[in-house]
């Protein structure tokens, strides 16, 4: 139905086009997708489809998006389409997203992966460590610059 119900435990909305779109966007920034349907089960004019997703966001520390739940297909059997699609998750959405927080890798490849684990394990001095030296690393040339002018005009 193109004006279908579409809800999760983050939105609802209705429209096949705007569903669409979301999943595209979401495409363009996901890899490593993986998808396991365990179970469904049809009665009347409902199919429940239980899954487990998984899949890492293209994000500077390449996290893990990962959830299982159940999805709820109502069908209208006269026109034969899909009138609504409920999902449901067996992670609460918080956790969802605080796992948003971690790198996916197990051994941190760049300066985001180590900030973003260093935060999700709540390790502050590391996360100052990471920032420390991006900052002085953007300084340096200010620095530079402002002890060459005092040098030049003789300033103190």
């Amino acid at each position: 139905d193109p004006q279908c119900l579409f809800a999760d435990p983050f939105v609802s909305f209705r429209g096949v086009d705007r569903f669409k779109k979301n999943v595209a966007n979401l495409g363009a920034l996901i890899s490593d997708v993986e998808l396991q349907i365990t179970k469904w089960d049809v009665i009347d004019n409902t199919l429940e489809a239980h899954w487990k997703f998984s899949a890492v966001l293209d994000l500077p520390w390449k996290p893990r998006l990962a959830a299982a739940g159940s999805t709820t297909h109502i069908i209208d059997v006269n026109r034969g389409l899909v009138v609504e699609h409920i999902e449901r998750w067996k992670s609460e959405p918080g956790e969802v997203v605080a796992r948003l927080l971690k790198p996916a890798a197990k051994i941190p490849t760049n300066p985001w992966e180590v900030f973003m684990a260093s935060a999700s394990k709540g390790d502050y001095k590391t996360m100052w460590y990471v920032v420390s030296r991006r900052a002085t690393f953007l300084a340096a040339p200010v620095l530079i610059a402002s002890l060459a002018a005092h040098q030049v005009t003789g300033e103190t």
